[in-house]
């Protein structure tokens, strides 16, 4: 059943026999939610953006306390093309997780952070760390995302401060996330409206390990410009493409959220570039692809923006 009760408020889901109309449970499944009921662009502000992690939080938490459901599906994982009566007039509903490259919105690591750390560590904090990106300012309350036992959070040279209790909001997750507000660090530790804005440190520790580290600069510019292909082999015989995801990253590898940059890629050898070569990063980062020919032979691909050229880019085609 498709559940789009979920307004921002305490009712995520709707009682079952509500729905169903019967006296008993069934068999019982949440095959839609969210989507268009919060769309969200990548580029969105912070504040839209915790709310959308909220709201997919908020359902998985109502889908797991209660044992009547087999689970929730949220529409959607990608951003994906419309006609022109739906979708935000550029014929795209940003109803996905992430973007219609497959980009990762901060929603999607609500997802990703529900997996065991033996699988993957991950330790995401929802926010771009600008003082003064918020309404009012500041960065708190602030959700991090993660399945990490602990964090710490430090703010400029203060000492870390150790947070070990997860928010009682999410408990029925597998992996509640933390919500870290002003009980947990005192404003002069965090530098009132005013103040000096310092860098800030998340470390993620699972058991007594220090599993990741994240830093977030107190003055992000430009730093670092990377492209990843999906594959290095491709196939020469028949139609065979790859994605490669541009970004441009600050000093600390992190997003660049509205930088206004355009990046140029030139493809060379038996493949050709699907699109434009001009670029338009959104949220400080992009996608394309690439599609061989039917000729054997290799390809190299590269990207530049602004004063930075990423390493090329070398396919393989068979």
């Amino acid at each position: 059943m498709n559940d789009f009760i979920h307004k921002g408020d305490n009712e995520a889901l709707r009682d079952q026999k509500a729905v169903t109309g019967l006296s008993e449970e069934v068999p019982y499944m949440v095959t839609e939610y969210n989507g268009h009921m919060y769309p969200t662009k990548k580029d969105d502000h912070e504040e839209r953006q915790m709310e959308h992690v909220l709201r997919h939080l908020r359902v998985q938490e109502a889908s797991y306390a209660d044992g009547h459901i087999s689970g929730a599906i949220a529409w959607c994982a990608f951003d994906y093309n419309t006609h022109k009566d739906f979708g935000s007039g550029d014929r795209i509903c940003h109803h996905g997780v992430m973007d219609m490259f497959r980009i990762p919105k901060f929603a999607a690591y609500a997802y990703a952070s529900q997996v065991s750390p033996e699988v993957e560590v991950v330790l995401e904090p929802v926010t771009y760390w600008a003082r003064g990106e918020r309404s009012i300012g500041g960065v708190l309350p602030l959700v991090v995302l993660t399945n990490c036992d602990s964090i710490t959070i430090q703010f400029g040279e203060y000492p870390a401060i150790t947070v070990s209790k997860k928010s009682e909001a999410f408990s029925h997750l597998p992996y509640p996330p933390f919500v870290i507000d002003w009980s947990v660090i005192p404003i002069e530790k965090l530098g009132e409206w005013g103040m000096k804005w310092e860098d800030g440190t998340i470390k993620g520790y699972v058991g007594n390990r220090l599993a990741k580290t994240v830093k977030m600069a107190k003055n992000p510019i430009p730093a670092h410009l990377s492209v990843i292909a999906d594959d290095a082999v491709l196939t020469a015989g028949e139609k065979d493409a790859t994605r490669l995801v541009v970004k441009l990253t600050d000093q600390y590898h992190r997003p660049l959220p509205f930088i206004k940059a355009v990046a140029k890629a030139i493809v060379t050898g038996p493949a050709r570039l699907l699109g434009p070569s001009e670029l338009v990063l959104t949220g400080g980062s992009t996608g394309f692809w690439v599609e061989t020919n039917g000729t054997p032979g290799d390809v190299t691909v590269k990207v530049s923006c602004m004063a930075f050229e990423a390493a090329p880019v070398r396919i393989k085609v068979e």
